[in-house]
């Protein structure tokens, strides 16, 4: 039987708990507002209440041990939401905002994946699960490029490639490769229209939605004996060989493809 690599600790999905944290913190807001409303017989002031939401989502997102981008999620979207809604912003400034979310929630809209990014310890488990020499990697969804650009500078004998569909994203990952020379190739497109059969491992941190395509693709693509690794999201009717535990993600999911096939997954 394969080992399995117990966590320090488990977070879960990082998404679901930092929306938990969030909403846990709206109560407690709600519950204090109440408070001072019957104590003082004045409601609390709304700059208050924001900064209040953004410091104990905060405190949850930090308990729980989510990655850092999460808490500055979590600190700054009630903060942020008060001031865009109370300082009357031209039209020209939802514009612009309405075209950054859109660069960089692209995939979501196109193939149901959204920005989620991974962790140096998730780099570091799937960096071991490479296989030695001149073999080749892919990222499934680079997002801004780190894993990518990590092995790459780690494994400077692997031809590691990045693809995504986020324009800016990937432009952003583009630009760091380009700005620190790194050998590391970071692609924009679609994976779905990808030869998985070029890759000795595939990367993968994309959505449930997206993970019965992912397995039809990489069973009919991929040659005996490569890996498809996906961080944090099963495929359904499929158990992986191996799971690897990561402080600050849910799991590393690990197949040894078996060769070119189309799986039935009704199995």
């Amino acid at each position: 039987m394969l080992p399995v690599i117990k966590p320090a600790a488990s977070t879960g999905r990082p998404a679901l708990r930092a929306g938990l944290a969030m909403l846990l913190a709206g109560g407690l807001v709600m519950a204090v507002a109440v408070l001072v409303r019957h104590g003082l017989g004045r409601p609390i002031d709304l700059r208050l209440a924001l900064v209040l939401h953004g410091g104990l989502a905060l405190a949850l997102i930090w308990w729980w041990g989510l990655p850092w981008w999460w808490r500055i999620i979590g600190a700054l979207f009630a903060p942020a939401v008060g001031l865009a809604l109370g300082a009357s912003l031209p039209g020209w400034a939802w514009g612009i905002g309405f075209v950054i979310l859109a660069g960089l929630s692209w995939g979501a809209v196109v193939s149901r994946v959204p920005l989620f990014l991974s962790t140096s310890a998730v780099w570091a488990q799937v960096e071991a699960l490479v296989p030695p020499g001149r073999v080749r990697v892919i990222d499934l969804g680079s997002g801004l490029g780190g894993f990518v650009l990590h092995l790459a500078r780690q494994r400077p004998e692997v031809a590691v490639e990045g693809i995504e569909l986020a324009p800016l994203a990937w432009l952003y990952g583009w630009l760091r490769a380009r700005l620190t020379r790194s050998p590391a190739r970071l692609r924009f497109g679609d994976y779905r229209r990808l030869d998985f059969g070029a890759y000795d491992l595939a990367f993968a941190f994309l959505s449930p939605a997206a993970m019965p395509d992912l397995w039809t693709q990489a069973a009919a693509g991929m040659r005996a004996g490569t890996v498809l690794v996906s961080c944090e999201f099963d495929i359904p009717g499929v158990p992986p060989a191996r799971r690897i535990e990561v402080p600050g993600q849910r799991a590393l999911l690990v197949w040894t493809m078996p060769g070119p096939q189309i799986p039935n997954q009704g199995d």
